[in-house]
């Protein structure tokens, strides 16, 4: 989702100033912007996150992610702690209950909503399934905790199927932990 420019707007002719997108009728005028920022303006951009106090050590804020037949995600996927921890993805995964929760469109002012989807907070780990991606996210422990993050680095292309985003409180106390995925669809 990162650095590659959209072009935005129409016209004739080649233009060589700038335009301000936000200001330009969009008549005449090449208009480039960020693919995350004109995907923003499209209404084309989700995002999901949850947050869990108390995670004891050893034990795990998870994150389960069914994406319907047809669809094709694109995630950027970010995690944080108040201690050392873990950073999991496994794919082919199964799972269970947990709190539903809805993707939020990231232009307020547009009606797109994701259909057929299932994100979870903390479902059942039914079957892990295949990791695909490992981290450690360094913090400190105990007394010494500074809190910790992670980061995707990247965007990851996500097919139909289920997946589980796992992080692991490994910090030796009791630490808060938080996930963010950032996300676009693209249909078959």
């Amino acid at each position: 989702m990162g650095d590659a420019a959209w072009i935005v707007g129409k016209g004739d002719e080649t233009h060589t100033e700038p335009v301000d997108m936000h200001k330009s009728d969009g008549v005449n005028a090449l208009v480039t912007a960020q693919v995350t920022h004109a995907l923003i303006h499209a209404g084309k951009m989700f995002t999901i996150s949850g947050l869990i106090e108390g995670v004891a050590d050893g034990a795990a804020f998870v994150l389960g992610i069914t994406i319907p037949a047809g669809k094709e995600v694109h995630f950027v996927i970010e995690g944080a702690a108040t201690g050392d921890a873990h950073g999991h993805m496994f794919e082919n995964s199964t799972f269970s209950g947990g709190t539903l929760t809805t993707p939020v469109n990231r232009d307020r002012t547009s009606s797109n909503v994701l259909t057929g989807y299932t994100f979870a907070i903390n479902p059942t780990e039914d079957v892990q399934g295949d990791e695909i991606f490992s981290t450690f996210m360094p913090g400190g422990s105990k007394k010494a905790a500074a809190g910790s993050s992670g980061e995707s680095f990247g965007e990851w292309i996500f097919g139909p199927g289920s997946y589980l985003l796992r992080f692991e409180n490994h910090a030796g106390a009791v630490a808060t932990m938080s996930a963010l995925m950032t996300f676009y669809e693209e249909s078959d």
